[in-house]
Formats: C-alpha cells, sequence, structure tokens
C-alpha cells in the first residue's frame, strides 16, 4: 500500500482558508483509478452510476497525473487498501512521486461532527459550489451554484471550463466542486491559470446536507 499523509486534515483546509492561501485539493478514489488503471470498460459506469469510464476520460486523468501536479493529492483509502499495488505500479512506470493526503478528510470530519470549523471559515467568503442542481437546497454557507450534470458531466467539460474561467477573472475566491471524476481535470486545469483562487474537491460530502443520501455512510449521520 502506498503511504499517506495523516498531516494534513480539515484543520489544515481551515488554516489556508482563515490567512487566504490559495491552494488546490484533488481527490482520487477508487472511481479515478478504475478509469486511470483501464479496470473498466467504456461502457461501465462508476459505483452510484455519476459517470461512464469512456476513453477521453481516462486519458484525461492520466493525463493530470503526468503533468506532476504541484497541488495536494487525497488518495482515498479503500483504492489503496483493494488496489493499491495497482497504483503503485502505474506511479513507479511514469516517476511518480507524490505526497498523499488522505482524499477524505471532508467526509471523515462530516461523520465525526466536525465540519463546523470549516463551515465558519468560509461563511462571508466568495463561495462557488459547481456541482448538480440539488445542492442549491444547501443552506451551510451561502454560495453562488454553478450547476452541472448529476451524471456523466464529463460530455459538457469544455463549457464548464470556459464557464468557470471567466468566473474567476475577477477577484479571488474559493471554488467547491461536487462534479465527480470531471473535478479532477477542472482542477488541474483551473489551477494552472488562476492561483489566486482556492479549488476544492468536497466530493459527495454535502449530498446529505441537501437531502440527498448518495452513499452508504450518508445515513448514519447525525446532521
Amino acid at each position: 500500500m502506498i503511504e499517506i499523509n495523516n498531516d494534513f486534515g480539515i484543520h489544515s483546509v481551515v488554516e489556508n482558508i482563515k490567512n487566504d492561501v490559495p491552494f488546490a485539493f484533488s481527490r482520487f478514489g477508487d472511481g479515478e483509478w478504475n478509469a486511470i488503471l483501464n479496470l473498466r470498460g467504456p461502457h461501465q459506469a462508476n459505483i452510484n452510476g455519476e459517470q461512464n469510464y469512456w476513453d477521453d476520460l481516462r486519458a484525461a486523468l492520466r493525463d493530470v497525473l503526468l503533468k506532476k501536479p504541484d497541488y495536494i493529492l487525497g488518495l482515498q483509502g479503500l483504492a489503496n487498501r483493494t488496489q493499491g499495488e495497482k497504483i503503485e505500479k502505474f506511479l513507479l512506470e511514469n516517476d511518480l512521486i507524490f505526497d498523499w493526503v488522505n482524499s477524505d478528510i471532508f467526509h471523515h470530519a462530516s461523520i465525526k461532527g466536525y465540519l463546523k470549523p470549516f463551515i465558519d471559515v468560509v461563511k462571508g467568503k466568495n463561495i462557488i459550489v459547481v456541482g448538480p442542481e440539488y445542492l442549491e437546497s444547501l443552506s451551510l454557507f451561502s454560495f453562488f451554484p454553478y450547476y452541472v450534470p448529476e451524471k456523466n458531466a464529463w460530455l459538457e467539460y469544455d463549457k464548464i471550463l470556459f464557464d468557470l474561467l471567466e468566473l474567476t477573472k475577477t477577484g479571488k475566491g474559493i471554488m467547491l466542486f461536487c462534479a465527480g471524476m470531471t473535478t479532477n481535470v477542472l482542477i488541474s486545469n483551473l489551477w494552472a491559470i488562476n492561483k489566486q483562487w482556492t479549488y476544492i474537491d468536497a466530493g459527495s460530502v454535502f449530498d446529505p446536507y441537501a437531502g440527498r443520501q448518495t452513499r452508504s455512510y450518508h445515513k448514519d449521520l447525525k446532521l
């Protein structure tokens, strides 16, 4: 298995935001690795059916890592346990050395009831939430919603990237992504162009707070 640096946690995110330090955080879970390692056919989809494993998406996700990004990369514990040897082989073959952090810091904070410091620190900030339309009912903090399809957002990647680049042209802010595997590619390209913003891959962490239980652990949360 790959070593994960657990020093970076929700407290690190809070401190960066509090101190106005822009950063990017991108999560690589079992879905992303199924694509990168070509473990699923193009007509198959990830576990919740939100994204097909198309070859162009597969290539784009691989390219994100092959560019050796200079931002924070999160590795999912499940992927590390079930695919660790294959992941390590891919990284070694491509001379890729990353300081992986825990990809599930937001989810773990939500489970333990530790999201409040994050919610408090983003209140009053310029926030854009990139995700499906059902997140419009999210009331944890004020934000500008940018809607993407609930399934297969990758089909609209070019339009999404163009629109988000337009939104980041003035000022600074925080972009929270809830857009599946498309998120990883968006963060890669947005960070390369504009490092004045913070880009956070939040995954499905906000779904239960918007009335949607899209992951098995959501039903156990005490919201």
